[in-house]
């Protein structure tokens, strides 16, 4: 048996979605843009945003999902989004200034979201 290496995680990730064992391990996956983010930042509190080729890491974004400090009125139903890459972080107000900055960061290459 001869080992092919695939270097696209989209492709690697449909392959294991096929064994129905091992999908159920295996994050929800989509490939970045701003409506893919906004659905997965719905659904989750904290995502990964990741070049699709690449290893050890590197490219890698966390984005977590925190509730708004409150207003006068003590209430708060908005979400912030706090975008951690290396040793920064730094906190958006809304999805499409988020998404500017990841797309600023994703430098033209394909990233995926989980």
């Amino acid at each position: 048996m001869s080992i092919r290496r695939v270097s696209s995680k989209w492709k690697k990730t449909a392959v294991l979605l096929k064994d129905p064992q091992i999908a159920a391990y295996i994050p929800e996956t989509r490939k970045y843009n701003q409506n893919n983010l906004e659905k997965m930042m719905s659904s989750y509190r904290t995502v990964y945003v990741k070049p699709e080729h690449g290893s050890h890491g590197k490219g890698i974004m966390r984005v977590e999902k925190i509730h708004a400090r409150p207003d006068e009125a003590g209430s708060s139903n908005e979400s912030e989004h706090v975008l951690h890459f290396e040793k920064t972080k730094k906190t958006y107000s809304t999805i499409s200034s988020l998404h500017q900055k990841i797309q600023k960061r994703m430098n033209g290459t394909f990233y995926l979201i989980q």
